[in-house]
């Protein structure tokens, strides 16, 4: 009930007046939030963030921040479905993909990540998206792919000193195994 009032709330305009308790409240649950969480309370943090989710639908640190409290408390297939729900209520937003991306790269779920990731990075996404997919390929086998991917973050952040490392590394296992 509370959550649908407030996903109607947040489609209308709403007057200054309105927008400033919202934004005090929010703060507020903020710095509760982050009191239960350093207190170890985090059964308090996930219901705040999922009550904080369903204001900010669209919002990557609060999505994130769920996300984390969640496959850290062993609900990684809530976390997962949070992530999943973010990407839609976010469509315009590049990274929307990144938190379930960072999921299966953690569950080292590489095919996933093959998958799901190439079609994201004409957008320019976050470096992440291509660190993930060049180190997807790299443990799948597929060192040509991975140095392709390498490339095209050098062409997308010339001054990415990591990804100038790896392509180095990956150019390096292909000539021996040549």
């Amino acid at each position: 009930m509370i959550t649908s009032l407030l996903l109607g709330l947040a489609l209308a305009p709403l007057p200054p007046r309105v927008n400033l308790m919202i934004n005090i409240a929010d703060r507020v649950m903020v710095e509760r939030t982050d009191r239960w969480f350093m207190d170890g309370q985090w059964d308090h943090s996930i219901q705040s963030l999922d009550f904080r989710r369903a204001m900010f639908p669209d919002d990557y640190d609060v999505v994130t921040d769920y996300g984390f409290l969640l496959e850290n408390s062993g609900e990684g297939e809530r976390a997962l479905k949070a992530y999943r729900e973010f990407a839609v209520a976010a469509p315009s937003d590049k990274d929307r993909l990144l938190p379930e991306a960072s999921y299966w790269f953690k569950m080292k779920n590489y095919a996933r990540l093959i998958e799901m990731l190439p079609a994201t990075l004409s957008a320019k996404p976050h470096p992440n998206h291509y660190r993930m997919l060049y180190i997807s390929y790299e443990k799948t086998g597929k060192l040509k792919e991975a140095v392709a991917i390498c490339e095209r973050l050098l062409a997308d952040y010339p001054d990415d000193l990591a990804a100038k490392a790896k392509l180095d590394g990956l150019r390096k296992k292909i000539a021996e195994k040549s």
